[in-house]
């Protein structure tokens, strides 16, 4: 009898331990057991639900060995935007700035509001691995898997750094990394693109009597052709949109581009540029002027012959005006406006019209009465468009006040040269703000949504803006490159900082400047060359983006996309790309606060889990939900299984009493 009710027991633990183990199709234990693991793990967070996908990455190990790890991804609501990353083993820190990089790309693509969820990353090795930003487009990928409730292929693995653009930078070890998947069975392997000719270190021994000098050699190799030879398909990818058409049946959707201009700022560029044209003449011809009566024929000659090719440079924007390029024209002139300033503040200084003290202290009035006109005109807009554009010129306008500071102090420590330079520089960007806040006049205010919508903002662009740029700055200084994009960003990051949270305005327009000069900054550092498929390729991502923005572009982007547009034609690629990166930065705001985004398959929390094919899916119990309400609904089969070991239970209970109490009696 003792037998019969030992081997009971072990059929009761067999049939527990059957779904934990997860070998059954249907299991109930692991959910059940999650959801109570989550609900006490998770109470502070107040979770209601929590989804996970497991991802494969390919890697190389710290012996240079090809690899592939483990990466599961999770989102869980409600949240407030955080992320949490997990390595074992360790890895360096602009792996983990990747993870954040790609949840934020990953809900602006899907259209929904990044600080509605948190975030959870956590990678698992077996052997030691070199971090690095590669694994950045595959966390990207899972994310928008679970955001767009969709199913991803399993034969497909992709390697590539994730830009905050949505574009998929460069990476190293990609031969080791094609024949790491290769080894795992993967069919297809997804590269960055221009990275197809692989160039790769080897080392060559060479002996030379009794003495062997060992030394290193760069070989190029074809990686489509390699990868036919070991089985795997590889593909060239320049974004996450193309990235996910490989890995799913699911597109994101593309806007017509241009979407329909609104064409509310035409008339307000047109009389901007007219008048910017006019005063940088009349500065031009005044300084010239002041240079004739310049004593010293060489410092005399030398500021004539700077005037002149201002001069001529004046006329060849003029010329563009003319042409129909005038958004391209009005930018071209402002980024002249520094060195016509500086050219007139010299012939001042040499022929003795003014001293320098006098200089900046013009400079100083000007910027202290933009400043002022500037903080008049957001009380009086309320409109999102109007403030879009004055967030950008109050960025400008501190930014100004910044370098006027540097000015000030340059002439306090007796270095007159550096004083105008920064004065001057402080002076066009604060021209720079005046435009931006005069095409802003006249948008007038539609209903008053601005100011709700972009003080809600401030957080997120803030905190977005601030890993953004620690991303960047990072994978920048690993590749040991540098561009004055970096310090641009730099610039308005130092503006971001010092601003109060309460100033959203100034927030807002530093936060866009920020990631838009640190995304361009990635580019020139690691893209082999700005061209026309560079453009071509952010202006695809722009149009996924543009889904969201209604049937009229916004006055801000609508500027900067036409002023690319223009550049484009031109082949001014570098301004171009500028130009789109701000456009893109400020439409992906758009896309996570629009309220028809054609791409999101969830725009409202769900009140049960998704179900997903691949992922795994709980609802965690929170303060104000119900066990019951918490708990997953059972499948028939899953109930009788429950059932069946719930009866076996009873029968082991009563097997075991009976032989208790008959042992006793018998004794």
């Amino acid at each position: 009898m003792k037998a019969l009710a030992y081997f009971l027991v072990l059929l009761l633990a067999a049939l527990l331990m059957y779904p934990i183990t997860g070998y059954g199709q249907y299991s109930i234990l692991p959910e059940a057991i999650h959801v109570v693991l989550a609900s006490n793990s998770f109470k502070a967070f107040n979770y209601t639900w929590l989804k996970t996908i497991e991802l494969q990455a390919p890697a190389v190990t710290s012996g240079g060995a090809g690899a592939v790890i483990n990466i599961t991804v999770g989102v869980a609501y409600p949240g407030i935007g955080r992320l949490f990353f997990s390595a074992l083993p360790f890895t360096e820190l602009d792996t983990q700035a990747a993870a954040r990089t790609a949840a934020w790309v990953a809900s602006t693509l899907a259209g929904v509001e990044f600080n509605r969820y948190d975030y959870f990353v956590a990678v698992q090795s077996d052997t030691p691995i070199i971090g690095g930003p590669s694994a950045g487009a595959l966390m990207t990928i899972g994310f928008l898997s679970i955001l767009l409730n969709i199913d991803l292929r399993r034969d497909v693995a992709i390697t590539g750094m994730i830009n905050p653009d949505a574009t998929i930078g460069p990476v190293g070890g990609l031969k080791e990394k094609l024949e790491a998947v290769a080894m795992e069975g993967y069919r297809v392997f997804l590269i960055p693109k221009g990275q197809r000719i692989y160039r790769y270190p080897v080392v060559v021994e060479e002996k030379h009597f009794f003495i062997i000098v060992r030394r290193i050699v760069y070989k190029s190799i074809d990686l489509v052709e390699y990868g036919e030879k070991l089985g795997v398909e590889v593909y060239e990818v320049g974004s996450i949109v193309e990235a996910l058409e490989f890995f799913s049946s699911h597109t994101l959707q593309e806007c017509s581009f241009p979407v329909e201009s609104s064409n509310l700022l035409s008339t307000n560029v047109d009389q901007v540029l007219v008048e910017l044209l006019s005063n940088a003449s009349s500065t031009l011809n005044t300084a010239s002027g002041l240079a004739e009566r310049v004593e010293n024929p060489f410092y005399r000659n030398s500021l004539l012959s700077s005037i002149r090719e201002l001069q001529n440079s004046l006329t060849r924007i003029e010329s563009l005006a003319h042409s129909g390029y005038k958004h391209y024209a009005l930018l071209k002139l402002l980024s002249l406006y520094s060195d016509i300033a500086y050219i007139y503040g010299v012939s001042c200084l040499l022929s003795g019209n003014a001293t320098l003290e006098e200089l900046l202290s013009g400079y100083g009035e000007f910027l202290a009465t933009i400043d002022s006109w500037i903080v008049e005109l957001e009380k009086q807009s309320t409109g999102y468009g109007a403030l879009e554009l004055l967030s950008l010129s109050e960025a400008d306008i501190e930014l100004a006040k910044q370098v006027f500071t540097r000015a000030v102090s340059s002439l306090k420590a007796g270095e007159s040269d550096a004083a105008l330079k920064y004065a001057t520089k402080a002076f066009s960007i604060g021209v720079r703000a005046k435009v931006f806040a005069t095409l802003a006049l006249g948008l007038g205010a539609k209903n008053g949504e601005g100011v709700e919508l972009l003080s809600s903002l401030t957080s997120l662009v803030y905190s977005n803006a601030l890993s953004t740029y620690s991303y960047g700055s990072a994978v920048i200084s690993e590749a040991s490159g540098y561009t004055d994009a970096i310090s641009e960003a730099s610039s308005y990051y130092q503006v971001l900082v010092n601003a109060s949270l309460s100033r959203y305005t100034v927030v807002y327009g530093a936060g866009i400047y920020v990631v838009a000069y640190t995304s361009y900054a990635i580019h020139l550092v690691f893209d082999q060359d700005i061209d026309k498929k560079s453009v071509e390729l952010l202006a695809s991502i722009l149009r996924t983006y543009l889904c969201s923005v209604g049937s009229s572009i916004p006055p801000a982007i609508d500027f900067y996309l036409l002023t690319a547009s223009e550049a484009t034609e031109l082949s001014d690629y570098r301004v171009a790309l500028r130009s789109l990166l701000i456009a893109t930065t400020l439409s992906q705001y758009h896309a996570i606060t629009g309220c028809c985004h054609v791409n999101s398959l969830q725009q409202n929390p769900p009140t049960t889990p998704l179900t997903t094919p691949g992922t795994n899916s709980t609802e965690v119990s929170s303060g104000n939900t119900s066990t019951e309400e918490a708990m997953p609904k059972l499948e028939s089969l899953e109930l009788w299984m429950l059932s069946l070991a719930a009866l076996v239970l009873a029968l082991g209970i009563a097997f075991l009493i009976y032989a208790w109490v008959k042992q006793r009696y018998s004794t």
